[in-house]
C-alpha cells in the first residue's frame, strides 16, 4: 500500500507546517507569516479551551457568559442539569480530637486538597439521648406550626450534644447558603456551631474554590442533618450550594439569570443521581422552602427561585410525581 503523504502534525495546537509550501525561496517569506498566524491561533486556542474541575467548559460566573456563547440563565440550567452526568469526586472531611462547641478551625486551601479539616463531630447519642432529641424535635415542630399560624410561642433549644442516626432516607433537600460562592464547609461549620448546632448542618456543600467548584462532605449520611427545621430532618439528605441567588440580594440583575454557574449546576445534578442510585428508598427531591412548607406550614425563600427550578427539573426527569414520600 502506498503511504499517503501528509503534512506533519504540529506539536503546538494551531501551528501550521511549512514543509510543503512551495519552493525554498517561496517558503522563506511565508515562514514568518505562518509563525505569526500560528501564535495568534495558539493564543485563541488557549483562551477558549480552559476546562474546569469535572470536565465542564469553564464559565464566567460573574458575567453569566457560557463558553459556547449566550447568557447562562435558569432555562439553560434546567436543560443542562438533566443532561449527561458530570464526573465528580467528594472532598472528604477529616478531623482529630474530641468534639467541643468552641472548636476553632485554621484557614485552609480548599482548591486542591483531597480532604478538608473540620471540627470533630459530636459523639453518637445513647439510646435515651436519641429518644429525647427526637421527642424534642416533634415538640418544637408542633410549636413551629402554631407560630406559622401567627401564634406567639417560645421554642426551647436544650438538646444533648450528640449525633442522631439517620432513619430510612426518603428525600433529598436542596439549599443555598445565602453567603458568598466561596463560603466553604469550614466556614459553614463554624457559623452553624456558633449558633448552637452540634456540627455543620448539611450533608454536602457545593462551593467555589480557586480551582473551580467542588463537592465537600459535611455530616455523614449515616447521621441526621440539621437543615430543614425542627422535627423535619429525619430521613433526608441535604445538599447546600454556596451563594445567594435571591432577587433581593442581586438588585439590578435579570432575575432569569439568578442561578448557580454551569459547573455548580452540573455537580448538583450528578450528586443527586448518585445519592438516588445508592439509596433506593429515596423517592423525592425538594427545595428547602417547599419541604418546610409541607412539614410545618412555614415557608422560606431558600433555596431561591433559580435553584428551585433546578429541583423541579430533576424531579420531573428522575423522581415520581410530586416527589411523594
Amino acid at each position: 500500500m502506498t503511504k499517503k503523504s501528509i503534512t506533519p502534525t504540529p506539536l503546538i495546537p494551531g501551528l501550521l507546517s511549512v514543509r510543503h509550501i512551495g519552493t525554498p525561496e517561496a517558503r522563506r517569506p511565508m515562514f514568518w507569516l505562518v509563525v505569526v498566524g500560528s501564535l495568534f491561533v495558539l493564543a485563541m486556542h488557549t483562551s477558549t479551551q480552559a476546562v474546569a474541575v469535572g470536565g465542564l467548559p469553564s464559565t464566567a460566573p460573574d458575567s453569566g457568559v457560557i463558553a459556547n456563547g449566550g447568557v447562562w440563565n435558569i432555562a439553560r440550567a434546567q436543560k443542562f442539569i438533566v443532561g449527561d452526568s458530570v464526573p465528580f469526586s467528594v472532598v472528604e472531611r477529616s478531623s482529630v480530637g474530641v468534639w467541643r462547641q468552641s472548636c476553632v478551625l485554621t484557614p485552609q486551601n480548599l482548591a486542591t486538597s483531597p480532604s478538608w479539616a473540620g471540627c470533630p463531630p459530636p459523639p453518637p447519642c445513647t439510646q435515651s439521648e436519641e429518644a429525647l432529641k427526637r421527642q424534642h424535635g416533634m415538640e418544637r415542630l408542633a410549636l413551629w406550626k402554631l407560630r406559622c399560624l401567627g401564634k406567639k410561642v417560645t421554642i426551647p433549644d436544650d438538646d444533648p450534644h450528640c449525633s442522631v442516626p439517620v432513619q430510612r432516607i426518603h428525600s433529598i433537600v436542596v439549599h443555598q447558603t445565602e453567603t458568598a460562592e466561596a463560603y466553604g464547609p469550614d466556614k459553614l461549620q463554624r457559623a452553624h456551631m456558633s449558633r448552637g448546632y452540634d456540627d455543620i448542618g448539611y450533608h454536602y456543600v457545593i462551593a467555589k474554590t480557586g480551582a473551580g467548584w467542588r463537592i465537600f462532605r459535611g455530616r455523614s449520611e449515616s447521621v441526621e442533618g440539621a437543615h430543614a427545621g425542627a422535627g423535619l430532618n429525619e430521613g433526608s439528605i441535604s445538599i447546600a450550594i454556596a451563594g445567594d441567588y435571591r432577587a433581593q440580594s442581586n438588585v439590578g440583575k435579570d432575575p432569569a439569570t439568578l442561578v448557580p454557574p454551569q459547573q455548580a449546576v452540573g455537580l448538583l445534578g450528578s450528586l443527586v443521581l448518585d445519592i438516588k442510585a445508592r439509596h433506593e428508598s429515596v423517592t423525592g427531591i425538594y427545595g428547602h422552602g417547599e419541604y418546610k412548607l409541607k412539614g410545618s406550614g412555614c415557608d422560606t425563600d431558600c433555596p431561591s427561585v433559580g435553584i428551585q427550578q433546578l429541583v423541579n427539573a430533576l424531579r420531573a426527569a428522575y423522581f415520581v410525581p410530586q416527589g411523594s414520600r
